[in-house]
């Protein structure tokens, strides 16, 4: 892992992927998405992911690299899925 707040970054890139699937009006019809990054949202909050500073998550566990490349694969699971879902999303007219 590099010294750059990894999980942050991450975290980032997942809100980035939720707003972008929100846009596609397909996709924000109901409630679902939305619930669902309401809890990714309370998830980043109470840890401070996507912080930088001395309270974040990343500095919190960086003397436990394998706990944050076990995050960050997780994080990147979540983004593939919103891909795949924006990918979805725009192949469907409303």
């Amino acid at each position: 892992m590099d010294s750059k707040p990894c999980l942050s970054r991450k975290v980032k890139e997942c809100k980035a992927r939720f707003n972008a699937c929100l846009d596609i009006p397909s996709l924000s019809q109901n409630d679902w998405l939305e619930e669902k990054f309401a809890v990714f949202n309370w998830w980043t909050a109470a840890l401070n992911a996507d912080k930088t500073d001395s309270s974040s998550l990343d500095y919190r566990l960086s003397l436990r690299p394998d706990v944050i490349d076990e995050i960050v694969n997780l994080l990147e699971g979540l983004m593939h899925a919103l891909s795949e879902c924006e990918d979805i999303g725009k192949s469907y007219v409303v």
